[in-house]
């Protein structure tokens, strides 16, 4: 009986953060339409539609000030697919003109590794050692976190039956 307890007060408690924000929202006069709402794996898509070589993004910093770090697929040193990425992250994400680009070969687009996560998570989901599943945009990654490391064999089946291949015939979720 213990663990129902302890799913029903998790439960609650991410009800209450719910509801407090979205009070928070309706005070600082947010318009908040729950029926257009896009999670941001969404948003990557959308910003992977309109760079086809899109692979995600992250913000660092370093000695000289912040860095917007972009993946690239194909022939990352073409300026006008840089600005255009940035252009898209920005107009998608916000915008921190003050940054400094640094554009990284990507070894896989959004759009694939985004087809790729919708279509595994179900079978992922169904083994009882999956704790979480995620598109990684930092590191161009699909990333499943498992709670019994002997049960990897069956994930990685799994993956391997759906087919999660690139041309170069690279797993997305290898390191």
């Amino acid at each position: 009986m213990f663990p129902f307890k302890l799913f029903a007060v998790i439960a609650l408690f991410v009800l209450l953060i719910t509801g407090v924000s979205y009070v928070a929202a309706q005070d600082t006069g947010e318009n908040l339409d729950v029926t257009t709402h896009k999670d941001h794996n969404q948003l990557l898509a959308e910003v992977g539609n309109t760079v086809s070589e899109f692979g995600g993004y992250y913000f660092s910093k370093d000695a000289e000030g912040d860095v917007l770090n972009i993946y690239l697929t194909g022939d990352e040193s073409s300026t006008d697919k840089q600005n255009a990425a940035r252009d898209a992250v920005e107009n998608k994400f916000g915008a921190n003109a003050d940054a400094r680009l640094n554009v990284i070969s990507g070894d896989y687009t959004m759009t694939q590794l985004k087809t790729w996560y919708s279509s595994m998570q179900n079978d992922v989901w169904a083994n009882s050692s999956v704790a979480a599943t995620d598109l990684e945009e930092q590191s161009n990654r699909l990333e499943i976190g498992i709670l019994d490391l002997t049960k990897k064999s069956e994930i990685l089946a799994i993956l391997t039956k759906l087919d999660y291949r690139t041309p170069r015939s690279k797993s997305p979720t290898e390191a």
